[in-house]
């Protein structure tokens, strides 16, 4: 698979799960405003031009915050460390080095199952971070890899101690 053919994949993932959370989110928002229509009359004012937020918000993160995420992240796997960047206005560039890793997990849910996806869980002692919309074969590639660096590590400080 192709790094563009990839890229096309990881847009429809981002798409199609942003469209179904927003559809369910304005969904639910609709109903409970049909619900207690004759309640929220005298906040009309306010309310509408909620709504009308939410909505442009959805559409934005929808269709276009995933072409925008597809050119602002990036990750980068080095003996010591791994560190990832993402962010359009607010770049956040995370660094996580390999002795402070404790495990690393693939998981895949149905949607990216059928896109040929994975989420790499690299779990640290502060917490979790995540590489996202990864193929399968980089992702396989990627987690021997740090599996390998971290049992390297492990062997360095049991001679160590043996000294």
């Amino acid at each position: 698979m192709t790094k563009h053919e990839i890229n096309k994949k990881i847009v429809k993932y981002n798409i199609l799960s942003n469209t179904f959370g927003y559809t369910i989110t304005i969904g639910i928002i609709t109903t409970l405003l049909i619900i207690f229509k004759e309640k929220l009359i005298p906040y009309n004012n306010i309310i509408k031009p909620i709504y009308l937020i939410l909505f442009i918000f959805a559409l934005f993160e929808s269709f276009i915050e995933p072409f925008i995420d597809i050119k602002t992240y990036k990750y980068e796997i080095c003996d010591k460390k791994i560190q990832y960047t993402q962010g359009i206005f607010i770049i956040k560039t995370v660094m996580l080095p390999i002795n402070r890793i404790q495990h690393v997990t693939m998981t895949k849910n149905p949607l990216l199952n059928k896109l040929g996806l994975v989420k790499i869980e690299i779990a640290t002692t502060t917490g979790s971070h995540y590489l996202r919309n990864i193929s399968v074969d980089e992702g396989v590639y990627i987690v021997d890899k740090i599996t390998n660096m971290l049992f390297v590590n492990v062997k360095k400080k049991e001679a160590n101690h043996e000294l």
